[in-house]
């Protein structure tokens, strides 16, 4: 199985790098399976840009797309882009199985949580920390039902570890994402996709027995091709240098090299 992970394409703000960079890999773009886009498809609601990204999308593969929303996908966009453009199946706080050449694949699907809100939120969004909260207690539980014996992916905007925001100002690390899922995402075996951090240089991260995914597209712009063979888990990068990297093995070697444990984060 092989999929295809992205994040914050803004479109059409960074739509033409998008379909350039799959125009240089459209041959292996061509043999995916899923597309998984980790939320903020759009520039500020923009359903236009959903429409043009979706567009894109399908000059180069057919593969079913699924995305949880972002902080730009609007609540009112994302309504009325599930009636509009068909081609995107948002998966909102809620867990999906599909089934993918005979193999069960879980989906747990939501924009996240973030461990302080921002100040906009604070401003704009009753009970937004209560909302989150809640959240929180709703992906634990998700987390928990999934099987040991299927495919689990777990799509979030806001980053659920501090691991792969390593390049972002430390100080706005609690405005990008949470800490406090990192300990249940280290206790199951999940392949975890999320966005929201531009300027992270720290993309792939183990914890415990899982892999996270900053795909955040802004800054590297560089595509994510993740292969699994029972149930094994290898990504290559598809960056927009043209350079193909085995992104997995690069962080066991930095790990290595350190001597110390991705558990450190947890």
């Amino acid at each position: 199985m092989r999929i295809l992970a992205t994040a914050d394409i803004h479109s059409p703000k960074y739509l033409k790098k998008f379909e350039r960079l799959l125009n240089t890999y459209k041959l292996e773009i061509e043999n995916i399976d899923i597309v998984l886009i980790a939320g903020d498809l759009m520039e500020k609601g923009n359903l236009n840009g959903l429409r043009q990204l979706v567009e894109v999308l399908r000059r180069f593969t057919d593969a079913p797309v699924y995305a949880c929303p972002g902080n730009e996908d609007y609540d009112e966009s994302v309504e009325k882009a599930k009636n509009l453009i068909r081609d995107v199946k948002w998966i909102i706080d809620e867990k999906i199985s599909i089934n993918v050449k005979g193999i069960t694949v879980n989906i747990v699907g939501s924009k996240g949580v973030l461990d302080k809100p921002t100040f906009w939120q604070l401003r704009h969004v009753k009970n937004i920390r209560e909302i989150y909260e809640n959240r929180l207690k709703l992906l634990s539980e998700l987390v928990d039902s999934l099987g040991e014996n299927e495919l689990n992916i777990l799509l979030l905007h806001y980053a659920p570890t501090y691991a792969t925001l390593e390049g972002e100002n430390r100080r706005i690390w609690c405005f990008l994402g949470t800490s406090r899922l990192e300990k249940k995402i280290s206790e199951k075996k999940l392949l975890v996709v999320h966005g929201h951090a531009h300027r992270s240089k720290r993309r792939i991260v183990r914890l415990g027995r899982s892999i996270v995914i900053n795909a955040s597209f802004p800054e590297i712009f560089d595509l994510y091709m993740i292969e699994i063979v029972d149930k094994e888990v290898t990504i290559d990068v598809l960056k927009s240098s043209g350079e193909k990297v085995r992104a997995l093995q690069e962080e066991e070697k930095r790990m290595e090299k350190r001597g110390t444990s991705i558990l450190d984060y947890v």
